[in-house]
């Protein structure tokens, strides 16, 4: 929803897999649509990454920018992100609050790795601290032009 008011983007898609959580995102979203309607292109599903329905995926594709907190993320949702965003082709940009791959290099033998080079540590603000937390920009590796 942060993203819908701060920025120029067409839609903002969540995925949430706590229901609780989910279902108080949407509650709060459009109690608050009258008075910030750049949240009217929120979307919030119910779901779990390593387990996405074909509606859900379908939703996503398109997508140009991803943005995981995935500090929390248990291996198995880690490594459903990274195949996630190794295979999601219309993504340009990955953002995530844990980096992917610690000893990234363009020989990692990584899949994320393979698709995803770094290209800034930006410090954010998040709702949970009062200090400023790292974030990890990757953008798409270039092929060589043949």
């Amino acid at each position: 929803a942060q993203v819908a008011l701060e920025t120029c983007v067409g839609r903002c898609i969540g995925i949430e897999f706590q229901d609780n959580l989910a279902n108080m995102s949407k509650l709060l979203i459009r109690g608050a649509r009258v008075d910030f309607p750049n949240l009217s292109k929120v979307t919030i599903h119910e779901a779990d990454l390593r387990a996405m329905s074909p509606a859900v995926r379908e939703d996503f594709d398109g997508g140009s920018v991803l943005f995981a907190n995935n500090i929390v993320f248990e291996p198995t949702s880690f490594a459903a992100l990274e195949d996630f965003a190794s295979s999601a082709a219309g993504l340009v940009d990955v953002v995530v609050m844990a980096t992917i791959c610690g000893r990234h290099r363009p020989t990692c033998p990584r899949n994320f790795c393979s698709v995803w080079t770094p290209r800034q540590r930006i410090d954010v603000q998040v709702s949970w601290s009062s200090q400023l937390h790292h974030a990890y920009w990757y953008t798409r590796v270039v092929e060589p032009y043949i």
